[in-house]
């Protein structure tokens, strides 16, 4: 059975461009020094002071990454 026009075409997300993505990259540092300055020294939990930073890293392409192509029977 084959496919009726050509596939979609990949597209990258930029989240960069996002409202959200350049508050965090502008106030991170601050936040969670003032987190930890709140909390006694403790801060906020390793792991989410861990997915904040990586959610910075996630989409980008300085920090690598993938493609993949489905291959469809014809």
């Amino acid at each position: 059975m084959a496919l009726v026009g050509s596939p979609p075409c990949y597209e990258r997300h930029r989240p960069e461009d996002t409202v959200l993505y350049r508050t965090l990259e502008r106030h991170l540092e601050a936040f969670l020094a003032r987190a930890s300055d709140q909390g006694g020294g403790d801060g906020l939990p390793a792991f989410v002071t861990r997915e904040l930073r990586a959610s910075l890293r996630c989409g980008r392409l300085e920090h690598g990454s993938a493609v993949t192509d489905c291959v469809y029977p014809s």
